[in-house]
């Protein structure tokens, strides 16, 4: 399986805490420390339901901010592959933030590639 294939994941976490970029690149949005918090939580919650190899390169673009071509060799994909993941999971993170009123309509939230 393609979570299988991420044998080198945990080797490329750099230390951070958890998706703070995303949250970072949602505060924009958000009014307040309250509301930066609640929806760093709802990405958190929303990411959890995004297919595992989703979610797998969209935290190593996003969070450990590597780059296609090394998500590819960590995950031993094609970089199309990758691409096309990363693409999913924002669009599939996107949509349950919609489904539960969290966002609007602001896609600007997850930054475009």
């Amino acid at each position: 399986s393609a979570g299988n294939r991420c044998r080198s994941y945990l080797a490329l976490r750099r230390r951070r805490p958890s998706i703070s970029p995303l949250v970072e690149l949602a505060v924009d949005t958000a009014t307040g420390d309250e509301s930066a918090r609640n929806l760093g939580e709802e990405l958190r919650l929303a990411l959890e339901t995004v297919r595992e190899e989703y979610r797998q390169a969209f935290l190593l673009f996003h969070e450990q901010e590597l780059s296609y071509a090394e998500i590819a060799a960590a995950m031993d994909c094609p970089v199309g592959t990758i691409k096309t993941w990363v693409h999913r999971a924002r669009r599939e993170l996107i949509e349950r933030l919609r489904q539960r009123e969290v966002l609007a309509e602001a896609p600007h939230v997850v930054r475009a590639v």
